[in-house]
């Protein structure tokens, strides 16, 4: 089964970044390389995978800059959101 989110979004925390246009040479968008290292122990091993699949992006030329920020800043403020 394959999600569709037209933007990166975590919980509430809108990034204002489109997902689904974008996808790797696999063809998996940001958020599927993200939750397919779920489940996370906690908030922090979280952001350390967006960090890494954001940098990824940035430096494939997927993103700006400004986008991986923007998507790194929503998903800081997620936390209470993802909290199962």
């Amino acid at each position: 089964m394959k999600r569709v989110e037209p933007e990166v979004v975590f919980g509430s925390a809108s990034t204002g970044v489109p997902n689904d246009g974008i996808r790797d040479e696999g063809g998996e968008t940001f958020l599927d390389r993200v939750w397919e290292a779920a489940p996370f122990r906690n908030h922090g091993q979280f952001l350390q995978r967006v960090r890494e699949v954001s940098n990824e992006w940035l430096i494939a030329g997927r993103h700006t800059e400004s986008q991986r920020q923007a998507i790194f800043l929503a998903a800081a403020r997620s936390e209470r959101d993802l909290v199962p």
